[in-house]
């Protein structure tokens, strides 16, 4: 939790799920004592305050990493792990997609290079 504010002003930043039902004593006991509390969940960023807390979208969850861990945990290729997860079959990536971000040698290459240059 991070507070920032002086004197006579006091906001406070809770990072929260929208599942945490104890976000409700935070905001009871922010009023009590006079705090802004100020809320970032990993609610949907595409509804406007679902909740009409003006909280703050935020991401918690990341899928590469958690394809990547699966990867290594399990000892098999990322791109089964993505395509068993069905990134391609709900259209989220085409098989091109997948096969140019899992190049080998374009990772190698520096961002801005043309790879017809090479």
């Amino acid at each position: 939790m991070l507070a920032l504010g002086h004197s006579d002003f006091m906001r406070v930043l809770l990072f929260a799920t929208t599942t945490g039902y104890q976000t409700r004593a935070f905001g009871e006991a922010a009023e009590r004592l006079g705090v802004d509390l100020v809320f970032a969940t990993d609610r949907c960023d595409m509804i406007e305050d679902p909740w009409g807390d003006h909280a703050m979208a935020v991401r918690f969850y990341d899928e590469a990493a958690s394809v990547a861990k699966q990867a290594l945990r399990e000892h098999r290729p990322i791109r089964e792990v993505v395509v068993e997860r069905g990134h391609v079959r709900e259209g989220r990536i085409t098989e091109a997609e997948l096969d140019a971000a899992l190049d080998v040698d374009r990772m190698a290459r520096p961002h801005d290079s043309d790879p017809a240059s090479s």
